[in-house]
C-alpha cells in the first residue's frame, strides 16, 4: 500500500520501454500524491507519440496532478514540450524553480484542484514502478482558524474601516515543513463577531495575511464582501489558499451551492477517459499494427554425384575443371621425455701370471706373443715371446676377460694352442683379476623413449592443426598429416653411460615438423550448388532470366571419400542434393505492398509466380475487422516469410 501525503510528496514513476499509455495513466491515477515526476526511457513509444503525450497531459490535469516529464534528449524531448509539458532531460535538472513553473501552469489550466484521496493501493505490477522522492517545501502561509456562527473558516480576521486593509507579516514555516497547530482568535474578537449576529463570515471585515510572493508565485488578495453575508464554509486548499467566496450582496442571502469538486472531477474524468481512449486507439491504430505474409513456393528435387580436385593452384573454385581451393599448414613441436635405464654394464681388470712351458719334442719351439693358452675353460694369451730351446721355459700370460674367475691357483695345467708338444704349469697363483657390474643407458631404452616422444608430439601437432583455418571456410584432411623428426634426438646421458642410483633418470629430447592439408569447404558447397543449377537448367531448358531467378534450397553435401596421393594431390568424392526453386525478391515485395489498400495487396501477392498455394496474410492485432485492416507505410512493419515446399514423392506401385 502506498502511503503518501498528497501535498508534501513528489512521486517518481519510472516507466519501462514496454509500458504503454494505459499502464502509465493507471500508475499516475493510483498514486496518492499531487506532484509527479514521470521518467520515460529512450525507446518508449509514448515519448514519440504527439497524440499520446497530449492525451496524457490532459488526463493528469483532470486528475489534479502537477507533473514534470523527464525524457531523453532528442525528438521525444521536443514532442513533450510541444504537447505542453514542463519537460527535462535529466532528473537532476528538476529544481525548485521548475516545480514553481509547474504549479503556475496548473493554476492557469484549472482554477480548482481535484484532489486524489483514493485509499486504494497500487496493483503489484505498478507498485514496483513507484519511488518516493524528498518532500516538497510547503512555503504557502498557514492561516489562523477562527470560529464564527458555528462555522470554521481558514482565514485570519481583524476589524477594518473603510480604508485599505493593512497587510501583516506571515508566519514562517519550519525547515522540516511540519504544519503548525491552528491558532485560536482571542475571545474578544470572537465576542465582537458574535454580537454582530453573523451566521457565516463577513469577508468585508476580513483581511488575509500576506507575505508578498510565495515560493510558488505571487498571492492574490481576498476581495472584501459586505456585512451580513451568509457564506457556505470553504475548505482552504493548501496550494490555493486565496479562494474567495462569492459575494451575494449586503442582505442576508442564501448562496446557491456550486457544483462540488467531486462532481467536477467525475465529469472531467469521464470526458478525459473518452478523449484518452480515442487518442490511444488512434495512436495504436496508426503506429503499431503489423502485417505478416507467408509464402509457399514450388520446388524440384535435384541430386548429383561427382568428384573434385583440391589444389592450391586455384582460388575459390573452377566449375569447368572441377577444382576447388586447397591450402597447407606446417607446425613445429619440441619436447623431452625421461625414461628408465634397464641394461647393465661392467668394468674391471684382467688376471696375469707366468707359466712354465714344457717341450716334449727335442726340437726347439718358438712361442710368439698372442698365442692362446687355456686352462679349465679359461683363456689366456701369451703377453711375452718365448723360445723353448730345451725341455722348458717361462712364459708370461694375460687373461682374455676381466674378473676374479681368472685368478687361477698354482699348479694349474695349461695347453698351448697350435703346439701339441707343448704344455704348461704355473708355479704361483694368477693375480689382478677384478670385475664390477652396474646399470647403463642402453640403445633399446633410447629407441623406445624416442618413439613414444615422437608419437606424443605428433598428437599435439594434430590437435593444433585440426583447428586451423576453420574461420576461413577450410576443412582439415586428417589423412594428409605427415610428421618428420628435425635433426637427431638428444640423449642425456649418452648410450652406454652408467646411471648411478639417486641421479636423474636419463631423457631424450627432439624437434618434429608436422604438415597438414585443407580443402575449402565453402568452395565445394558453391561448386555443388552450381552443378545442381546447371543440371536443373539443362533439364528444364530455362531461359537466362529464369535461370538467374532459380536458387537451390535445403542444400545438402556429403563427402564420401578423400584420397591423398603423392605431391599433395587430393581428390574428393561427394554427393549433393537440394530443392531447385524460383527465388522471390523479398525486399521488392515489401516495398511494393507498403501503403497499398488491403484488397490491392492481396491481388498483388496472388499474382506472384512459382507459388505452391495462395499466400497466407495476417494482420495484427487479429481482432480488428477486415474493413479496418490496411498495409502500413513503414516497410519495417511488414514481415515476409518464404517456405520451400518439397515435391511429393511418387506413390509406390
Amino acid at each position: 500500500m502506498i502511503d503518501a501525503v498528497p501535498e508534501k510528496k513528489v512521486v517518481k514513476i519510472n516507466a519501462t520501454i514496454d509500458d504503454d499509455i494505459n499502464l502509465i495513466l493507471d500508475a499516475i491515477t493510483k498514486v496518492e500524491a499531487a506532484f509527479i515526476m514521470l521518467v520515460l526511457p529512450e525507446g518508449n513509444d509514448l515519448a514519440n507519440s504527439p497524440i499520446g503525450l497530449k492525451a496524457l497531459r490532459k488526463k493528469t490535469y483532470e486528475k489534479g496532478k502537477r507533473m514534470v516529464l523527464v525524457v531523453p534528449k532528442g525528438s521525444g524531448y521536443e514532442l513533450a514540450k510541444k504537447a505542453g509539458f514542463i519537460a527535462s532531460v535529466s532528473q537532476e535538472a528538476v529544481t525548485v524553480d521548475v516545480w514553481q513553473t509547474v504549479v503556475q501552469q496548473f493554476d492557469e489550466y484549472k482554477q480548482t484542484q481535484a484532489g486524489m484521496n483514493s485509499q486504494k493501493g497500487l496493483p503489484k505490477h505498478l507498485e514496483k514502478k513507484v519511488e518516493y522522492m524528498a518532500p516538497i517545501p510547503e512555503h504557502l502561509p498557514i492561516p489562523e482558524i477562527v470560529t464564527a456562527g458555528g462555522k470554521v473558516v481558514s482565514e485570519e480576521v481583524q476589524e477594518t474601516s473603510q480604508t485599505e486593509p493593512q497587510a501583516e507579516e506571515v508566519q514562517k514555516i519550519p525547515e522540516k515543513f511540519i504544519e503548525p497547530p491552528p491558532v485560536q482568535t482571542p475571545p474578544s474578537q470572537l465576542e465582537k463577531l458574535a454580537n454582530q449576529n453573523i451566521t457565516g463570515m463577513d469577508f468585508s471585515k476580513l483581511v488575509k495575511k500576506s507575505s508578498g510572493n510565495s515560493f510558488f508565485g505571487p498571492k492574490k488578495a481576498a476581495a472584501p464582501l459586505s456585512a451580513n453575508t451568509s457564506v457556505a464554509p470553504q475548505e482552504i486548499n493548501t496550494f490555493h489558499p486565496d479562494i474567495v467566496p462569492k459575494k451575494v450582496g449586503s442582505a442576508l442571502t442564501k448562496v446557491k451551492k456550486p457544483m462540488g469538486a467531486l462532481a467536477k472531477f467525475l465529469l472531467f474524468s469521464f470526458i478525459g477517459a473518452i478523449i484518452a481512449t480515442v487518442g490511444v486507439f488512434a495512436a495504436y491504430y496508426v503506429y503499431f499494427p503489423k502485417v505478416r505474409v507467408d509464402f509457399k513456393v514450388q520446388s524440384t528435387a535435384m541430386a548429383v554425384t561427382d568428384q573434385v580436385l583440391a589444389t592450391s593452384a586455384v582460388t575459390g573454385f573452377d566449375i569447368n575443371r572441377k577444382e576447388i581451393q586447397m591450402t597447407k599448414e606446417k607446425i613445429e613441436k619440441n619436447g623431452a621425455q625421461s625414461f628408465t635405464a634397464t641394461e647393465s654394464g661392467s668394468d674391471g681388470t684382467k688376471a696375469t701370471g707366468t707359466i712354465t712351458v714344457i717341450n716334449s719334442d727335442p726340437a726347439p719351439k718358438n712361442v710368439p706373443v698372442g698365442t692362446l693358452v687355456t686352462s679349465g675353460g679359461k683363456k689366456f694369451v701369451v703377453s711375452g715371446a718365448a723360445v723353448v730351446v730345451d725341455v722348458s721355459a717361462p712364459v708370461s700370460v694375460t687373461a682374455t676377460e676381466i674378473g676374479e674367475d681368472y685368478n687361477l691357483p698354482a699348479s694349474s695345467i695349461f695347453a698351448v694352442s697350435g703346439f701339441p708338444t707343448l704344455s704348461g704349469q704355473n708355479a704361483a697363483a694368477f693375480t689382478g683379476g677384478t670385475k664390477r657390474t652396474f646399470t647403463v643407458v642402453g640403445q633399446k631404452d633410447v629407441d623406445k623413449a624416442t618413439k613414444e616422444l615422437q608419437t606424443e608430439l605428433a598428437k599435439q601437432a594434430e590437435a593444433d592443426l585440426s583447428y586451423m583455418n576453420q574461420d576461413k571456410g577450410f576443412e582439415f584432411i586428417k589423412d594428409s598429416l605427415k610428421t618428420e623428426v628435425k635433426g637427431k634426438p638428444v640423449i642425456s646421458p649418452a648410450v652406454g653411460a652408467e646411471v648411478k642410483e639417486g641421479e636423474e633418470d636419463p631423457s631424450v629430447s627432439m624437434f618434429i615438423n608436422t604438415t597438414a592439408l585443407y580443402y575449402h569447404s565453402e568452395s565445394l558447397t558453391k561448386l555443388a550448388e552450381r552443378l545442381l543449377l546447371d543440371k536443373y537448367k539443362a533439364e528444364k531448358n530455362l531461359s537466362a532470366d529464369d535461370a538467374a531467378r532459380t536458387t537451390i534450397d535445403s542444400l545438402s553435401i556429403k563427402v564420401d571419400k578423400v584420397t591423398v596421393e603423392k605431391d599433395d594431390k587430393v581428390t574428393i568424392a561427394f554427393s549433393a542434393s537440394g530443392l531447385a526453386t524460383s527465388r522471390l525478391d523479398i525486399e521488392k515485395i515489401r516495398n511494393d505492398v507498403a501503403g497499398k489498400k488491403w484488397p490491392e495487396m492481396l491481388s498483388y501477392l496472388s499474382a506472384l509466380p512459382a507459388l505452391a498455394q495462395q499466400p497466407e496474410v495476417k494482420f495484427y492485432p487479429t481482432w480488428l475487422p477486415e474493413w479496418a485492416r490496411y498495409v502500413p507505410n513503414e516497410v519495417a512493419r511488414i514481415d515476409v516469410g518464404v517456405k520451400v515446399v518439397a515435391p511429393e514423392a511418387p506413390a509406390a506401385q
